[in-house]
């Protein structure tokens, strides 16, 4: 016990004395029900799927919220929530879709009535995550759903939050219900997209993604019309010249475009562009 108490989960996932852990919280009584045994069951599943070992990760996610389910300590309560959350993100790289969007919807009805700031980012990404899960499944308008309940949460949550939440719900608002609404979502994204500097390249994924399915010249306007132009310009550049035109810009700006460039042409070669959104 005390080797698991000594590791927190992170460094559990880092250290390469996996058997060893393992071997402790195998020797844990199973009617233990203290604080201790939910985090222990959660690093053990970091420890399997740190080994690859995803279907017995899987198992002790589901132990752990099977064991705990009517828990109404607060920090048993988080634990089953991250169980779930865990779980969703493996079924999701695992490409078992259905699954993690039920996952995902267990995550926010674990944490109803938390007023944990932990819990309220695990159940906005959860949601977020949900959204990309059901438009993966090809159920683009089951997708706009999640990332809205995102947007009307908190009408000031983190900027980056939503701002890839705008850009998520314009994603499956396009292949729903077309061009009009995620323009929308697009413009005001792009208008949040000057407070969020560390996830300025982000948003720059974004907007590939929707150059190729709106087409450059729409993306470019929408870009030039923003308060982002200016931190935007070497991919206004890359859509430029994928229109033909030749802009005047510094050396720095052209390469920094002829890399987006590349980056247009993989994602337009990609025919599974809508199953490969990274997890938020």
């Amino acid at each position: 016990m005390r080797f698991v108490r000594q590791l927190g989960r992170e460094s559990v996932r880092q250290s390469s004395h996996y058997e060893k852990a393992l071997l402790e919280f195998e020797s844990m009584p199973a009617h233990d029900t203290s604080a201790l045994m939910p985090q222990a069951l959660l690093g053990k599943a970091s420890i399997l799927e740190s080994l690859g070992d995803t279907k017995n990760a899987l198992l002790a996610l589901d132990e752990l919220a099977s064991r705990f389910n009517g828990a109404g300590d607060p920090a048993i309560i988080e634990a089953v929530a991250t169980a779930l959350f865990e779980k969703e993100a493996i079924l999701s790289l695992l490409r078992r879709f259905d699954e993690a969007a039920t996952a995902f919807n267990s995550v926010a009805a674990r944490c109803k009535g938390l007023d944990s700031p932990a819990m309220a980012k695990l159940v906005d990404t959860a949601l977020l995550n949900r959204a990309l899960v059901e438009g993966a499944a090809g159920n683009p308008g089951r997708a706009v759903e999640p990332a809205t309940k995102v947007l009307d949460r908190d009408p000031r949550p983190d900027t980056w939050k939503r701002a890839r939440a705008l850009f998520m719900r314009a994603f499956w608002r396009l292949k729903d219900t077309g061009e009009p609404d995620a323009k929308r979502d697009i413009a005001e994204a792009l208008e949040l997209l000057p407070e969020c500097d560390t996830d300025l390249g982000k948003g720059i994924d974004w907007l590939m993604r929707f150059a190729v399915d709106l087409g450059c010249s729409v993306v470019l306007n929408l870009v030039k019309r923003s308060t982002a132009n200016d931190l935007l310009l070497p991919l206004a550049t890359a859509l430029e010249q994928e229109l033909g035109r030749e802009p005047r810009v510094a050396i720095e700006v052209l390469e920094v475009a002829n890399d987006i460039r590349r980056n247009l042409q993989k994602l337009r070669e990609d025919q599974n562009a809508d199953r490969n959104l990274p997890l938020a």
